[in-house]
């Protein structure tokens, strides 16, 4: 049986993933959200919020690709995780250029 696009091995490796690679995850994506949000409001925690994103991302990574066989239970996932790490990167860098030149405050 096939649910939203996902076979029932998919549905297991979700649904067997440790609390701790669901809240990196959620760290990735809330973080990177609110470091977007101050970034526009011109905070300088918007550096340190991208920071903790990006290890958000990372622990992620790490699991999926690392801990676990989710690389190959997904397919071709990394193409989109390697956007997602460059994505990370260029705002931090980015964050960090606008603090370093007074942008942000």
């Amino acid at each position: 049986m096939v649910q939203f696009g996902m076979t029932e091995a998919q549905i297991a490796y979700f649904h067997a993933t440790p609390a701790w690679a669901h809240a990196a995850w959620a760290i990735g994506v809330w973080g990177g959200l609110l470091g977007g949000i101050l970034l526009l409001l011109r905070r300088n925690w918007a550096l340190p919020v991208f920071v903790i994103s990006f290890l958000g991302w990372v622990a992620g990574v790490i699991y999926a690709f690392v801990l676990s066989d989710g690389g190959e239970l997904l397919g071709d996932m990394w193409p989109m995780q390697v956007v997602i790490g460059a994505a990370c990167v260029f705002f931090i860098w980015y964050a960090w250029t606008m603090s370093k030149k007074g942008v942000l405050r």
